[in-house]
C-alpha cells in the first residue's frame, strides 16, 4: 500500500503557480526584449521614458505642501519629511536600450533561475523523490540566491540611477536607496534553514534505507 504524501494539494498549487511563473517570465523576457528593439518602428519615436527612484531633501518637500493645524499642543508645526518619487525623462538610441538591459539581465537572471529551482525541486517532491541530496542542494542554492538578490539588486538599482543621472547631465538630484528592496534577504535565510533541516531528512532516509 503506498503511504500518501501529506499536503500533495497544496505541493501541486505550488507546482502549477511555478509553471505559470516561470512560462510568463520566459515570455516577458522576449517580449520585452522584443519590444525594446522594435519601439522606434512601433511609436515612430527613437525616445523612450524610464523613471528613476528620488528623495526630496526635507527643506525641500515642507515648501511642496505647508501645513497648518490650529491645535497647539498636541499637533503642533506639522511639517512633510522623508518625500520621494520618481523622475521621469527620456533616452535616446540604442545604446541607451543597451544599458538598460545590461541592469535588467540580473534581475530576470534571479526570477528565472529562481523559478527552476523552484519547479525542479516541486517536481520531485510531487514525483516521491523528496528528500534526496539534489533537493537539499537546490533548497541551499535557492535561499542564496534569495540573499545575494536582496543584497546585490538594490545596489545595482542604485548604480543604474546613478549612472544615468550621469549620463544626463542631471545635478542636484538626490537618490535614495530602497530598504524594502533588500525584502528576499530574510526569506533567503529561513530557506537556508529549511535546506539545512532537508539535509538532515536525507540522512534519516538515508539510515533507514540501510536498515530496510
Amino acid at each position: 500500500m503506498t503511504t500518501a504524501i501529506p499536503g500533495r494539494r497544496v505541493t501541486r498549487l505550488a507546482k502549477v503557480l511555478a509553471d505559470v511563473g516561470w512560462w510568463l517570465a520566459i515570455g516577458g523576457i522576449v517580449l520585452a526584449l522584443a519590444l525594446s528593439f522594435l519601439w522606434p518602428v512601433i511609436t515612430g519615436s527613437r525616445y523612450w521614458g524610464v523613471e528613476i527612484h528620488v528623495s526630496i531633501p526635507d527643506e525641500t518637500a515642507q515648501h511642496l505642501l505647508l501645513l497648518t493645524s490650529p491645535d497647539t499642543l498636541i499637533a503642533r508645526h506639522p511639517s512633510l519629511n522623508g518625500v520621494e518619487g520618481n523622475l521621469r525623462f527620456e533616452l535616446f538610441g540604442v545604446r541607451s536600450i543597451l544599458l538598460e538591459w545590461i541592469f535588467a539581465l540580473p534581475f530576470f537572471a534571479v526570477v528565472v533561475l529562481g523559478l527552476f529551482l523552484a519547479r525542479s525541486f516541486l517536481r520531485d517532491v510531487l514525483g516521491r523523490q523528496v528528500f534526496s541530496a539534489t533537493n537539499a542542494r537546490r533548497l541551499t542554492l535557492l535561499g542564496w540566491l534569495l540573499i545575494g538578490a536582496g543584497v546585490a539588486l538594490p545596489l545595482l538599482d542604485f548604480l543604474h540611477s546613478a549612472l544615468l543621472i550621469k549620463t544626463a547631465g542631471l545635478e542636484g538630484v538626490p537618490l535614495s536607496l530602497r530598504i524594502w528592496s533588500f525584502g528576499t534577504f530574510v526569506p533567503g535565510i529561513l530557506v537556508l534553514v529549511v535546506a539545512a533541516a532537508w539535509r538532515y531528512g536525507v540522512e534519516l532516509q538515508q539510515d533507514r534505507d540501510l536498515v530496510v
